[in-house]
């Protein structure tokens, strides 16, 4: 089946990042650069989805409720595809830049992949916080 779909898919994307070496009298320093998100261009800096909740953040505006709610669709996709093992989170950013995602793993995986922030006791409780939409 093929068509337009019933709803709007945001034209979203992840910011470019490089890493950037600098030799220095023998002291290598190693930086991480991303892509800059003009608030001018961008709109406000808004949190979508945390990576403690599977759940879109609630009282966004209308256009940063639609973007969440595709994104928790994607986060039903990755869900679903990786045989239930990792979904992506902490979706962050502008309208159309969003930066610094979490990956969240299954505890079947290991507890130390993705540091921190891969909160394995929450993916336990995606399939019951989800909200299909």
């Amino acid at each position: 089946m093929c068509g337009t779909p019933p709803f709007n898919i945001p034209n979203i994307c992840f910011v470019h990042v490089a890493l950037a070496s600098i030799d220095d009298a023998g002291v290598t320093r190693t930086y991480l650069v991303e892509e800059f998100i003009d608030e001018a261009t961008e709109g406000k800096f808004t949190k979508y989805i945390s990576n403690d909740s599977p759940s879109p953040l609630p009282n966004l505006n209308t256009k940063s409720s639609e973007i969440s709610r595709y994104l928790s669709f994607a986060q039903h996709v990755q869900y679903i595809k990786t045989k239930k093992l990792t979904y992506v989170a902490d979706f962050q950013g502008g309208t159309t830049l969003l930066t610094d995602p979490q990956i969240i793993t299954s505890p079947n995986l290991s507890e130390s992949l993705f540091v921190e922030g891969n909160l394995t006791h929450i993916f336990t409780l995606f399939e019951e916080k989800h909200a299909c939409n």
